[in-house]
């Protein structure tokens, strides 16, 4: 009996050398990509660093531009009101400090619209180019316009 207890204790033994192997095996393994992964968090971490600089430095530009648009409208909205201070007249050609002072609205320039198109109620021919046949093509609400050539324009609009 004593020759199958250290048999089976030498078994027992092989076994848990092998377990141990394999837990040493893996453990490795696992230490290894710990390593990996840490490297990795820490070239992120320095990233997201950078990132934050950048956002922190974008931040300040921005507020300089606000600053700078700020005080482009006091001088806009100053210029404004001595243009208007310089277009008023005392009425009645008066003039001193205590003459009624009267707004004049200053000329306007003449608002001239654009000629409208033509629109021409002869029949398009050969002649006309793509653009005014596209033209005419819009006027009279045809689909699919711009897509056509000279000749379905044509055809279309005869």
């Amino acid at each position: 009996m004593a020759k199958n207890s250290t048999k089976s204790s030498k078994k027992s033994e092989k076994a848990a050398a092998k377990v141990k192997d394999v837990a040493k095996a893996e453990l490795k393994a696992l230490r290894s990509e710990l390593k990996k992964l840490e490297k990795k968090v820490g070239s992120l971490e320095a990233k997201a660093e950078r990132w934050k600089t950048e956002a922190k430095k974008q931040r300040s530009k921005t507020e300089k531009q606000k600053a700078k648009a700020q005080k482009q409208r006091t001088k806009k909205v100053e210029a404004r009101n001595a243009l208007q201070d310089a277009t008023r007249k005392p009425a009645g050609g008066e003039s001193g400090p205590d003459s009624p002072v009267v707004d004049e609205v200053p000329a306007s320039p003449a608002v001239t619209t654009p000629p409208e198109a033509p629109t021409t109620s002869e029949t398009p021919d050969e002649t006309w180019t793509v653009t005014r046949l596209r033209g005419l093509a819009r006027e009279r609400g045809v689909t699919g316009y711009s897509r056509k050539t000279k000749a379905q324009l044509l055809a279309d609009l005869a």
